[in-house]
């Protein structure tokens, strides 16, 4: 056993009197740090908008739901009427919008599923899927 401690005591004098192997050693994970606090500080990658057509106006879900999603630093949400959302889609405008479905609070409220209605121009772009998985995600919060 003292052997063991003998031969590291030994390295650790061999590596004391390497003043740029010590100094390389210290002074690396600083500049790691450095690079990743600076490439990475915290701020959201992502910023999109979620276009909603509220089809349950006085709806504490479908209220709730959107109070939610524009908590989100990341996310902007924009209400559209239904006409309004039609036409955008149908100009290629916007690629995605979410409906809440009319009655929606009356339905969770008495237990009975209720779905939010995507409607999309081709994938929805990757904003839009990105946006759709908030969506639903908050959904699924909002409802259990």
């Amino acid at each position: 056993m003292t052997r063991i401690f003998i031969i590291a005591l030994r390295e650790v004098r061999s590596y004391l009197q390497d003043k740029a192997d010590l100094a390389f050693s210290l002074l690396l994970p600083v500049a790691i740090f450095a690079l990743m606090y600076g490439a990475f500080s915290g701020q959201t990658l992502f910023n999109g908008t979620a276009y909603v057509v509220n089809n349950d106006p006085g709806g504490i879900y479908s209220q709730r739901l959107i109070e939610r999603l524009n908590e989100k630093e990341s996310l902007e949400v924009s209400l559209l009427t239904q006409s309004e959302a039609n036409a955008k889609l149908k100009r290629s405008d916007i690629l995605l919008v979410t409906y809440t479905p009319e009655n929606c609070s009356a339905q969770l409220s008495s237990h009975r599923p209720a779905q939010s209605i995507f409607m999309q121009r081709s994938n929805g772009g990757q904003e839009g899927q990105i946006v759709a998985s908030m969506v639903r995600g908050e959904a699924d919060k909002i409802s259990r």
